[in-house]
């Protein structure tokens, strides 16, 4: 009863599933109607329960149409597929291999093969199933004599009758299938496009919402700093702690905000990357002054390799000294009492020169089975990670997007318990800082 009752309830048909739903929909519509025609005709030749098959081949096809449109694919499928086999079989049961009813068989094929929901082991099954009967009903009529004996132009005629209602009905599924394509891809552009909308529209919504709690919260930020210097001044001990932890609080907050507004520049397409010639040298040393102190609070040690003589490269240094500060900060997140070393190297490879740095760290690793979603937004490695360390999962993602601007590349390698090493390669071509 339950199973009767989940017949009646509309399934969702997915874009994927909607090209067999649309072409089995009018396949079914002329086979039902084929069928009534054949009705008239066994009566005329007095096979009565021909005729009657026919009738109740029509009320199969009828309720497979209901089910198809409920979004039941495969339940519609196997009905049709056991009323084919069942008609063969009566057919050449009682008029013989020649009346051409051996064609049904084929129609279950195109049938199967084209339903998304079949399995490659289902499909092989079936095809080894169609042709073990194709060749028993074959030997059964060469072994068996009919029970109704036509003469041969009625033979010949049912033959070309069943044949060309075979290519009717293969021809308008692959027709409708092939038109449900199209239809299909247009479906998916106006979803694709209307998911860009919606996107635009959220990254506009938070570009100006985090302008609006930017201008106020730098109000917050700096009048903690004055008050802090004023009790400082005062000797009012206990205060100035308090006011350093909503300093604290007030910056962190700032960076988020700083982070998601990235993030929104970046997804609306206007995020542009603004080159210069930069010494690497005195670059990556300001990088490392910036990140003593994280390193100084997990008792890190920092070890840097990087060419004194390495001269400039054209890099957007805004947006590398980001990635190297997220790279370099979540390693000492992760890291305690351990090794974070920064290793800058020059690469030349088909007459292309790539910058590198690789940041690698003894902390705690990241699974193999969680490296798919380290870029990706608000994501953490683990929900215990969130909990112990803190952090959004904005900082990697924004980092992969600045560097696929770039049109440099990244790669990840980890260990767990043994640490993490993040590779990345930025082509450096001078002619964009001479234009």
């Amino acid at each position: 009863m339950n199973f009767l009752a989940r017949l009646f309830q509309v399934k969702n048909i997915t874009t994927s599933n909607y090209r067999f739903y649309f072409a089995n929909k009018y396949a079914y519509i002329i086979s039902g109607l084929t069928h009534v025609c054949f009705v008239p005709i066994f009566y005329y030749l007095n096979l009565t329960i021909l005729a009657l098959y026919n009738i109740f081949s029509v009320a199969v096809f009828i309720f497979a149409y209901f089910l198809n449109g409920k979004g039941h694919l495969t339940v519609s499928t196997v009905s049709v597929a056991i009323e084919i086999i069942l008609h063969a079989i009566l057919a050449i049961y009682f008029i013989g291999w020649e009346s051409g009813f051996f064609y049904y068989l084929l129609a279950i094929i195109p049938l199967v093969f084209s339903n998304p929901t079949t399995t490659k082991p289902q499909k092989v099954a079936i095809t080894i199933l169609i042709a073990t009967l194709f060749l028993s009903l074959k030997y059964f009529s060469n072994t068996h004599a009919p029970l109704v004996l036509l003469n041969k132009d009625v033979l010949h005629n049912l033959y070309f009758m069943n044949s060309l209602f075979i290519i009717i009905s293969i021809s308008a599924l692959v027709h409708y299938f092939s038109l449900a394509s199209d239809i299909t891809e247009n479906k998916i552009d106006a979803k694709r496009n209307e998911a860009n909308l919606a996107n635009q529209a959220k990254s506009t919504f938070l570009a100006n919402m985090s302008h609006e709690l930017r201008t106020p919260l730098n109000a917050i930020i700096g009048y903690g700093e004055m008050l802090k210097d004023d009790a400082d001044e005062q000797g009012h001990e206990q205060n100035s702690k308090d006011l350093a932890k909503i300093t604290k609080a007030g910056n962190h907050l700032l960076s988020l905000i700083d982070s998601i507004l990235d993030l929104t520049k970046i997804e609306s397409g206007k995020m542009n990357i603004e080159y210069q010639s930069v010494d690497i040298t005195p670059f990556v040393n300001d990088v490392i002054s910036t990140i003593n102190p994280m390193v100084e609070k997990g008792n890190n040690i920092l070890i840097v390799n990087c060419d004194k003589n390495y001269g400039y490269a054209c890099i957007d240094p805004t947006k590398v000294k980001q990635i190297l500060f997220n790279l370099l900060s979540n390693a000492c997140k992760f890291t305690k009492e351990g090794t974070i070393e920064l290793s800058i190297y020059k690469e030349n490879k088909k007459s292309q020169d790539w910058l590198c740095f690789k940041v690698t760290d003894s902390g705690i690793g990241i699974p193999d089975d969680k490296l798919d979603v380290l870029f990706k937004p608000f994501m953490q490695a683990e929900i215990s990670t969130a909990r112990l360390y803190g952090g959004t999962g904005l900082g990697l993602t924004i980092t992969k997007h600045f560097i696929t601007l770039m049109q440099g590349m990244v790669n990840v390698e980890s260990v767990i318990n043994k640490g993490t090493s993040f590779l990345v390669k930025l082509p450096t071509n001078q002619q964009h800082c001479q234009q």
